[in-house]
């Protein structure tokens, strides 16, 4: 299985520019532009939710990508649904419809952002070299066991 895996994996070609091209095309963002108007906006969790599924309607049915959509545009949105005025800036907004902004911002245990992945790799490193250090002890355990058993079968046979 393991052999097999290390086939697939090392004939992975990982393509950042066309993993972007696909995530700025889509509306993956839209769930981060719900959490800025809570967090940013104070809006209810259910009216950003709502207001961003409105935005993504949109962006689909004008064929304009999160990238392509005016802040004008978004705020439009959130006062027609709302009747009022958008609680979040341009720059909140564009932060959070931006999969890059959205990724190096996120913040948590296991993210995405870059100083979480390094972490959690120098993690990975450590449990990697301690069972390294586990399986060098323990082989030399082995087989210093088996040459006593050898040793030990050799006397009892004479030799």
């Amino acid at each position: 299985m393991y052999k097999t895996l290390g086939v697939i994996a090392g004939g992975l070609v990982v393509r950042p520019d066309l993993t972007l091209a696909k995530v700025d095309s889509d509306f993956s963002t839209m769930t981060e532009l719900a959490d800025a108007l809570l967090r940013d906006g104070g809006v209810p969790f259910r009216v950003g939710h709502h207001v961003a599924s409105e935005v993504a309607s949109y962006g689909r049915a004008h064929g304009k990508p999160p990238k392509d959509l005016t802040y004008e545009e978004i705020a439009d949105i959130y006062q027609r649904i709302t009747g009022n005025k958008i609680p979040i800036t341009a720059a909140q907004v564009s932060a959070a419809i931006n999969a890059q902004e959205m990724v190096a911002h996120r913040r948590g245990f296991g993210g995405p952002q870059p100083a979480e992945v390094e972490r959690m790799l120098a993690e990975h490193k450590g449990w990697i070299d301690a069972s390294a250090e586990w399986l060098r002890i323990e082989s030399k355990r082995l087989r210093d066991a088996d040459e006593a058993r050898e040793r030990a079968f050799m006397k009892l046979a004479g030799q």
